[in-house]
C-alpha cells in the first residue's frame, strides 16, 4: 500500500485543487490500492474529505460483506466475473482497518456496468480516448449508470458539481477480451489519442 501511494502523489498533483474533490471513486479486489488511494486523498484534504465509494463485482463482494456483517466476511459469489483483477473472495485485514475508516459507500455492481464504461472510453471522440481493462472500468461504470438512476444518484449524493477522479489501474491485459468487449483493438484507441502528452492533462 506504501508503493500504491505514489501513484496517488501523482494523480493529486496534477489536480487544480485537490480539496474541490467530492468522490473518490476505486475498485476493490482485496482493498489495497483503494485503501491507499482513500488515505492519500484523506491526507491531503483532512477538513473536508471526499466521499470514498468502494466498487466491487456482484460476484466477488467481499469488502460490501464485511461492510455490512461488520466483520472479515469472505464473498458467496462464484467469483466469476470480467473483473478478474477484482475475483477476491476475502479481504485484506490490514486494507479493512483503513476502508472501514473511511469508505462512505460500498457498491456490488453487475459486469455490465465495466462493458459500458470501457465502450465509452474507447468510442470518445470529443475527449481523449482512454484504453481501460476491465477490472478498472467499476468507478466510470457506476458514474454512468448513476446519470440514468436518479435514485443512485441521490444515495452517492452526486450533483452537477461533484468532481470525481478515477483511478484506471488496468489496461487492455487481454487484447482479443477487450476488443471481444469494446469493438476496438487497443492500438486502434491509443491511435486517436493526442500526439503531445501534454494535451491529456487538463
Amino acid at each position: 500500500m506504501n508503493a500504491y501511494m505514489v501513484m496517488v502523489e501523482e494523480a493529486l498533483a496534477q489536480l487544480p485543487d485537490p480539496n474541490a474533490i467530492t468522490h473518490v471513486f476505486m475498485q476493490g479486489g482485496v482493498g489495497s490500492i483503494a485503501a491507499a488511494v482513500f488515505l492519500g486523498f484523506l491526507k491531503r484534504c483532512p477538513v473536508n474529505p471526499p466521499n470514498f465509494i468502494m466498487v466491487e463485482p456482484i460476484e466477488a463482494d467481499c469488502l460490501y460483506q464485511t461492510a455490512v456483517h461488520g466483520q472479515a466476511t469472505p464473498s458467496s459469489g462464484t467469483l466469476r466475473t470480467i473483473m478478474a483483477g477484482l475475483a477476491c473472495r476475502e479481504v485484506s485485514p490490514a486494507a479493512w482497518k483503513i476502508l472501514d475508516w473511511l469508505t462512505s459507500d460500498f457498491l456490488a455492481i453487475p459486469d455490465a456496468w465495466a462493458a459500458t464504461a470501457m465502450q465509452q472510453l474507447a468510442q470518445r471522440t470529443a475527449d481523449v480516448p482512454i484504453v481501460c481493462g476491465e477490472s478498472a472500468a467499476g468507478g466510470m461504470g457506476t458514474l454512468i449508470a448513476a446519470a440514468s438512476d436518479p435514485t443512485l444518484y441521490e444515495k452517492l449524493r452526486l450533483d452537477p458539481n461533484s468532481q470525481c477522479p478515477l483511478f484506471g489501474c488496468e489496461g487492455a491485459t487481454d487484447p482479443v477480451i477487450y476488443q471481444d468487449i469494446t469493438g476496438f483493438f487497443p492500438d486502434d484507441v491509443f491511435s486517436r489519442q493526442p500526439a503531445n502528452p501534454a494535451m491529456l492533462v487538463p
